[in-house]
């Protein structure tokens, strides 16, 4: 699975209905947009990111996956559209969008800093994240969005367990996304295949797609 940076400027078009969508997300629904995508290598399944770019707050604030590859479509600008002009697209369906407005996001140089090998602030929509940049952002974005809360929550209802009658795996599973979501880094996949084996996607429905698309 490969990663993917989107670009967002609210300076040139105004997403419709953010509010809604931001809270569609969080509640697990399927936020589904088409988006502007330079590249054509874009295939289903692939992670991608969302970034703001422009003169309001800069950095990340969206994830998902590609639901649909690469495809032409309407320019996202009106006027060109009404010309005729298409552009490469992909449909993207996101499973986490804060307001860069009102919550935090990952700030462009903050990733500058942590993560220098790569391009941040792109000049198109749809650059590719290589592969070790990709998992220290997905530390940082699980951390951010502290997934490992949604993850412990969601283990505490889950039908099948009891956490006051169970062999101790209830604390294990906590433990381990509590450490995982701690990391700002990832060095190998060893822990990464440990959740896994817990089968930790049967508890945090927002890792589902992205574990099975290893």
């Amino acid at each position: 699975m490969k990663a993917w940076l989107l670009t967002y400027n609210p300076d040139n078009w105004t997403w419709p209905n953010f509010e809604a969508d931001v809270a569609d997300a969080k509640s697990g629904k399927h936020v589904i947009h088409d988006w502007q995508c330079a590249s054509k290598q874009v295939e289903i399944g692939d992670r991608v990111f969302i970034t703001q770019t422009g003169n309001k707050a800069r950095g990340i604030f969206a994830s998902g996956h590609v639901k649909i590859g690469s495809h032409d479509a309407p320019h996202y600008n009106a006027e060109k559209a009404s010309q005729g002009v298409v552009t490469p697209h992909i449909e993207i369906d996101l499973d986490w969008i804060l307001n860069p407005t009102s919550e935090k996001i990952i700030n462009t140089d903050v990733l500058n800093s942590k993560i220098p090998n790569q391009t941040w602030s792109p000049q198109n929509s749809g650059i590719s994240i290589k592969d070790d940049a990709f998992f220290k952002l997905e530390m940082m974005w699980a951390r951010l969005i502290k997934i490992e809360n949604d993850a412990y929550n969601l283990l505490k209802v889950y039908p099948d367990i009891d956490q006051d009658k169970h062999d101790g795996s209830y604390e294990l599973v906590r433990e381990v996304v509590n450490s995982y979501a701690s990391l700002d880094t990832l060095d190998n996949l060893s822990l990464l295949h440990l959740l896994v084996n817990l089968n930790l996607k049967l508890y945090c429905s927002k890792w589902i797609n992205y574990l099975n698309h290893m």
